[in-house]
């Protein structure tokens, strides 16, 4: 059972897609001490730090819980299930305690949502039960869906390159992955058989395309099978790295945005990776931990592409339903509205431009009044349009586009009544560069009562 938790830790927190500009660390978590201890890549590795986060029955859950692009200290604490996360956003002074899970579930964080942060998860061996508490919420909403058996390896990662953990298994007996979806908001599973009883499960992006692949570690061989997702699975890439007692730590340690084949060698302390920058012909190892510590796998930010970007609302699900938060093409957009609130925003899948949209109404002769935050992880981008729309009443919109908690521009403006159609309202800053984006539409119907909303806001990174 130490395989199956360890395999949960190292395949969390869109590790499964390793690719970014930067190296990955490495990392140990000493149990006897509660002491983490991280060789920096940003140094080459010539130097280090050490935190104590932990007692010894924890397990480490490293992620990038605050979305500031670094991995913050967290534990799992199985005897109360509570976490606790020391965020590195703060330098590491304030941290988070919340409990989620009981003492038999192995813990899964992953964004999940698409926030840009790892979102609390479990995954509950006795039901195949995961249950996901959001950080697009603020940890006040959850999600529970239900995939795997009480011998089945959880695996979750980015299969279909959609920038969200994906929920996935790998069953040893049979050698089958199942992978629900998040780009099917979470209604397809798909399914490959890829290994033996005896393998273990080391997903991660080895190709370069934003998808995890497939792959096992076999120590019996110390071979690696990796089957590739930017073949559609139909081109296998194989290599013999390791010795059956290593561990294997796959993850972007050369910043090339593929994952390097890699091993932790617990009786001597050594790493030894297998650079996918050069084409698997090089390698480098170094002496970092000893035979108790838990190695882990780098924490390896997915950026998404540059370009234009048209927020559709596509994979919302559940006509009427209360509207929280929506990742999509690597942008997020939340509710700034209590979601409790009776004329907060709604889900519609049977009308948009095209469906599905979001919408909020208003009684006669009141004033209502929602908004939206859109957000890209921290990166900046410019905001172009969104399409408006009403039945009875005109709309009043205010655009606010900030850069590191400065307002850069504020648009006020009032669209005519649209008349049950969606207009276009263009940005006349749609070069300024922004963080955020604030949109805010006022809905005051002069009788009857009003829905008003918005579909397809134009972004571009």
């Amino acid at each position: 059972m130490l395989l199956a938790v360890g395999a949960a830790i190292l395949f969390a927190s869109r590790i499964a897609t390793a690719q970014n500009g930067a190296g990955g660390d490495l990392a140990v978590y000493r149990p006897s001490t509660g002491t983490w201890y991280v060789l920096q890549s940003s140094s080459n590795y010539t130097t280090f730090f050490s935190m104590a986060w932990g007692t010894s029955t924890d397990i480490p859950v490293p992620g990038d819980y605050d979305d500031d692009g670094k991995a913050d200290l967290a534990v799992y604490r199985p005897s109360t299930g509570t976490w606790y996360v020391l965020q590195s956003g703060s330098n590491y002074m304030t941290y988070l305690a919340i409990a989620w899970g009981t003492g038999s579930d192995v813990p899964v964080p992953g964004d999940y949502d698409g926030d840009g942060k790892a979102d609390l998860a479990v995954y509950r061996p006795s039901s195949g039960a995961w249950y996901i508490l959001q950080s697009s919420t603020n940890y006040t909403s959850f999600l529970t869906f239900t995939l795997g058996g009480s011998t089945d390896i959880p695996v979750p990662g980015d299969y279909d390159g959609d920038g969200m953990i994906d929920i996935a298994v790998y069953r040893p007996s049979t050698g089958a992955w199942s992978v629900l979806q998040s780009s099917s908001n979470n209604t397809t599973t798909v399914t490959s058989t890829w290994g033996t009883s005896t393998d273990l499960p080391v997903p991660a992006d080895y190709d370069g395309d934003g998808k995890a692949d497939i792959a096992v570690y076999r120590p019996s061989t110390s071979a690696w099978w990796i089957l590739r997702s930017s073949t559609n699975n139909a081109t296998v890439f194989t290599s013999t790295w390791g010795v059956s007692t290593d561990v294997p730590l796959p993850g972007d340690y050369d910043g090339d945005g593929k994952a390097d084949v890699a091993v932790y060698r617990p009786s001597t302390g050594d790493w030894f990776i297998l650079r996918s920058s050069s084409n698997y012909t090089t390698f480098f190892t170094s002496n970092w931990g000893t035979s108790t510590d838990i190695a882990l796998r780098p924490i390896n930010r997915v950026p998404t592409p540059p370009g234009a970007a048209v927020i559709s609302f596509n994979r919302l699900a559940g006509d009427g339903s209360t509207f929280g938060a929506s990742a999509e093409s690597g942008f997020t957009v939340f509710s700034t509205t209590n979601p409790a609130a009776p004329n907060g925003w709604k889900v519609s899948t049977s009308f948009g431009h095209p469906a599905p949209f979001i919408w909020f109404m208003s009684p006669a002769g009141a004033t209502v009044q929602n908004q939206v935050r859109i957000t890209s992880h921290g990166s900046m981008f410019t905001f172009s349009a969104v399409d408006l729309y009403s039945s009875i009443a005109p709309v009043s919109y205010t655009f606010a586009g900030i850069r590191s908690s400065v307002t850069v521009f504020t648009v006020n403006g009032v669209v005519p009544n649209p008349m049950g159609a969606f207009v276009t309202v263009t940005n006349a800053f749609a070069t300024s560069a922004i963080d955020t984006l604030l949109i805010t539409l006022s809905n005051t119907p002069p009788c009857c009562t009003n829905p008003m909303g918005l579909d397809n806001i134009v972004v571009v990174r």
